[in-house]
């Protein structure tokens, strides 16, 4: 009777080990399966991107200092990417987005830039309320300069533009 009972003891003890040792292995596969099924949202999202330069100017002169950045819009895919702006005038941007993207200036001097429609202040040009946007092509290496006179002149047509359309008076 003893005997009988301690096989009885050790057969429910070597069930319970079996059962343990399936739901470990039923576990592990679970979430093999899991991080596979998922692999490909999880992972870095590979976006198209090319190296822009060019120079940042105005009628004055060259923006001696301060920040281009360039950030995806209307459906772009992509990461801002930010590119320091030499006493030259020149910056150089590595991984810039390809498609539609807006630009903004950061840390730019204070300058007014003078347009037949008023002046236009340099804040105009932050992110956030940048007026700047440009399709930025696909390859190598791309130029792509900005004269923020011109960007202030379209600033002022696209506000007199919206006033006009809003039934206001455009000024």
């Amino acid at each position: 009777m003893i005997l009988s009972t301690a096989l009885r003891f050790r057969s429910e003890d070597v069930r319970a080990r079996t059962r343990r040792r399936r739901l470990f292995a039923s576990l592990i596969a679970m979430i093999g399966a899991t991080m596979l099924g998922c692999s490909e949202e999880l992972g870095p999202e590979r976006f198209e991107t090319t190296d822009l330069s060019g120079r940042v100017y105005s009628l004055n002169g060259p923006i001696t200092s301060g920040w281009v950045e360039f950030f995806p819009t209307d459906g772009t895919m992509g990461n801002l990417t930010t590119a320091r702006i030499g006493a030259d005038g020149r910056y150089v941007a590595r991984r810039v987005p390809v498609g539609r993207v807006a630009i903004s200036l950061v840390g730019i001097p204070a300058q007014m830039f003078r347009t037949p429609g008023g002046p236009v202040p340099s804040t105009v040009f932050q992110l956030g309320s940048s007026p700047i946007r440009r399709t930025v092509g696909a390859g190598t290496a791309s130029s792509l300069d900005l004269d923020l006179s011109v960007e202030a002149v379209r600033f002022l047509e696209e506000r007199q533009g919206r006033a006009r359309a809003a039934g206001g008076t455009g000024g």
